[in-house]
């Protein structure tokens, strides 16, 4: 009976180490529950996650979670042959074993235990701190740095994912552009350049970012994705926020600023190249 005992609770925390590195590393991925993800697959997980963000920091946040889930794997390593040896010596006494070394046997599996789950619990303490370092990095490197909305490469990643739905579910493109914006510059200073940009941004994102994706195209132009949309609804949302622009004051310094926009609309066509319908909203812009 002890010796079942024994081994019941070595089974236990075993398993549950075990589901601790899972967890660890299926931060980044959605692996396969029934199999032991090895400390290789870890590395090529975390890499998948981090293609398409910035390197320095990222990379080095991903480094130091491979470096936890490696020290996890060595402490549940230790942990099973610390278990193993108490199993070793309960298996090799007499059925008539003493209830005193029964008990020394059952206190070191006991002590194992613990030892064992205060570990588990600092890795997770780790893991969710550099996780959150990383997100925040992916975020950052999707993020434009002067207006705070979506950048270039969110805007590309997210086009790309539209596109590939096809016709009947891409949805609609709308490009905007500040209008007459070289004379803000030259009349006020590119400061208040960069503040007209965050303003129309802001407003762009709140106005359109429920429908699909605002993000600064290049310039003074921004781009939106407009998920699933049909062309004719496009016009409506698109036409709002427009407005909603020209009715906005822009106060820099003691001055108030009136800005425009112009805006220019397509919807995927049939056997459109991704590049076309870009095109064909750019042109429609001017």
């Amino acid at each position: 009976m002890w010796l079942d005992i024994s081994i019941a609770l070595s089974c236990a925390l075993a398993g549950l180490a075990s589901g601790w590195v899972m967890r660890a590393i299926g931060a980044f991925g959605d692996p396969d529950p029934n199999t032991l993800v090895t400390l290789g697959n870890s590395r090529k997980l975390v890499s998948e996650r981090i293609q398409r963000a910035a390197k320095g920091r990222v990379s080095e946040v991903a480094d130091r979670l491979h470096d936890c889930a490696t020290t996890i794997a060595i402490d549940v390593d230790a942990h099973q042959s610390r278990v193993q040896a108490v199993n070793n010596t309960l298996q090799a006494q007499d059925d008539d074993t003493s209830s005193d070394a029964v008990y020394r046997a059952v206190d070191e599996l006991i002590a194992a235990n613990d030892a064992m789950q205060e570990k588990l619990r600092a890795a997770q303490e780790r893991i969710q701190e550099q996780t959150a370092q990383l997100e925040s990095a992916e975020q950052m490197a999707h993020t434009d740095g002067l207006t705070r909305i979506a950048n270039r490469r969110a805007f590309d990643d997210h086009l790309e994912k539209q596109f590939a739905k096809g016709p009947e579910q891409a949805g609609s493109l709308a490009i905007f552009e500040v209008d007459h914006f070289k004379q803000f510059n030259d009349l006020h200073g590119h400061r208040a350049g960069d503040e007209v940009l965050r303003i129309v941004a802001s407003v762009l994102s709140a106005r359109l970012n429920p429908y699909g994706i605002a993000a600064r195209y290049g310039g003074e132009e921004c781009a939106v994705i407009l998920d699933g949309m049909p062309i004719d609804r496009c016009k409506e949302v698109a036409e709002l926020a427009r407005v909603a622009i020209g009715q906005r004051d822009v106060h820099f310094g003691d001055k108030r600023l009136r800005v425009t926009i112009s805006m220019g609309l397509a919807e995927l066509q049939p056997d459109e190249s991704k590049e076309n319908w870009l095109q064909r909203a750019d042109d429609a812009l001017y």
